[in-house]
């Protein structure tokens, strides 16, 4: 038993060798928000698929009279470029982080080779030789780690560490049963593991040297991925593909789909999860988000999309939409930013855009009882269309939110300007931190008496033992 193959049987093993369904088109339109970009133009001759994306970087396999693959860095708005471009060799099922990109490569001397290249210098290392009846397949990386497979009679789970330039000491399994299609996060290393006789999820972590059995069952748990502690993957449990999630460090596993439906590919960034779904007859692109716990369609439409694969915003996935494999990105439009606060002073009362008439006056208790205060101001010499808007600012209580009342009143040139009415708490309970009122100046007069008083009991309504005011007459500057 081999997963490397022809052209053909790449493609098979691409979409989870499952029945990609071409049946009727889905009207479904994206629920998510965000950019469709065709980063690829598929023709009879030159197919495009498997694509794979870091940051801004993403790579994809090209079928043409061979297989290579092409990288395209959207940041620097530079053309795709072919990175292997070897008639006499095939190179396919790649993987990207950063500029690092591995591939497996087959010739006529070599059953499967895994290559590094770097994309900002161009050196390629055989990191994986064929040789001595074994070769490698099914490479991917993450930070200093790659992971593949090893098929030697057997098909087991090695890797190679690119920051010491060397192999791992041994494989990490090592039995007659399969194990296939690693993934590879900072730490942890999953893949799919048929010692039970059916497919399982086992992983691997790097730090401990712990072997982690993650899912295991009857059904087959299969095509897993892992970001950080997040792993995924699906189970056909019932006879319905689900898409399950588990945290690895807090040890909650939980289904995240329902629709009986194919699920093909699962891939998880962050806490999003993207994969392929034919619940409306033909494969469509679907994200489940773990911090919201939303499902939602990401792309939808003629023909298929799939073979999906995320980073942060970014997803790129094949189309055949066109009637030939293509590659296309989609970008995830960022949530709109939440309402600014309010300001933490209103403008008729911010001292920027307006002048006080006299200095403040501050009205404070603790305990029971009535306290007053007032203030006399003068107003010769004041432009009377400004005193015409001016405005009685009072700042109740603390801005941490402390010593805030209900119980004010206030008098200004003998006419009653403020209640407790104007103090009344919002709907959640909590007491305004301003109120401000007009004011009506006779100009005909320069002097003013303000004065203001806390009546009523301190305590009840939830209010606090000291309670304060401070009142301001304002006018624009």
């Amino acid at each position: 038993m081999s997963f490397v193959g022809t052209r053909l049987r790449v493609g098979l093993f691409a979409c989870g060798l499952a029945l990609v369904a071409g049946g009727r088109s889905s009207t479904a339109a994206a629920a998510v928000t965000g950019t469709v970009t065709r980063l690829t133009t598929g023709t009879q001759s030159s197919t495009q698929t498997w694509p794979m994306v870091s940051g801004t970087r993403v790579v994809w396999t090209n079928a043409g009279n061979d297989l290579d693959v092409w990288y395209l860095d959207l940041a620097t708005g530079a053309p795709a470029i072919n990175l292997t471009n070897t008639p006499t060799e095939q190179e396919f099922l790649e993987d990207i982080d950063g500029t690092q990109i591995v591939l497996t490569r087959t010739n006529q001397i070599s059953a499967g080779d895994i290559v590094l290249i770097d994309a900002s210098t161009g050196v390629q290392t055989t990191i994986a030789a064929a040789g001595g009846g074994v070769h490698y397949e099914q490479p991917a990386i993450r930070g200093r780690y790659v992971v593949f497979v090893r098929a030697s009679g057997q098909f087991d789970i090695d890797g190679y560490d690119v920051a010491l330039g060397s192999p791992f000491p041994a494989p990490l399994t090592n039995d007659a049963a399969v194990q296939a299609r690693p993934r590879v996060s900072t730490d942890v290393i999953v893949w799919e593991d048929y010692r039970n006789g059916n497919a399982d999820v086992y992983g691997y972590r790097l730090s401990t040297g712990q072997q982690l059995t993650i899912a295991t069952g009857a059904s087959k748990q299969s095509q897993p991925d892992v970001d950080g502690d997040w792993v995924v993957w699906v189970d056909d449990a019932g006879g319905s593909d689900q898409i399950w999630a588990s945290n690895l460090a807090t040890g909650v596993t939980r289904q995240i789909t329902t629709a009986p439906s194919n699920k093909v590919q699962p891939r998880i960034s962050g806490t999003r999860v993207v994969w392929a779904d034919d619940r409306n007859g033909n494969l469509d692109v679907y994200t489940y988000d773990l911090a919201t716990n939303v499902e939602d369609v990401l792309v939808a439409g003629t023909g298929d999309q799939m073979l999906s694969d995320i980073d942060g915003s970014r997803v790129v996935y094949t189309s055949n939409e066109s009637g030939f494999e293509s590659v296309y990105l989609f970008t995830i439009a960022a949530p709109p930013p939440p309402p600014p606060p309010p300001p933490s002073v209103p403008p008729a009362c911010d001292p920027s855009k307006t002048k006080a008439l006299a200095a403040p006056l501050t009205v404070s208790r603790t305990g029971r009882g009535q306290t007053m205060g007032m203030r006399i101001y003068m107003t010769e010499g004041e432009d009377d269309d400004e005193l015409r808007k001016a405005v009685l600012c009072v700042e109740n209580g603390k801005p941490d939110g402390s010593e805030r009342t209900t119980q004010v009143m206030a008098i200004h040139d003998n006419s009653v300007v403020l209640t407790p009415a104007d103090f009344r708490p919002a709907s959640d309970g909590t007491l305004p931190r301003w109120v401000v009122v007009p004011l009506r100046i006779a100009t005909e007069r320069p002097m003013h008496l303000l004065a203001a008083s806390l009546v009523g009991q301190a305590k009840g309504r939830g209010l606090g033992d000291r309670q304060t005011v401070t009142l301001t007459v304002r006018v624009p500057k």
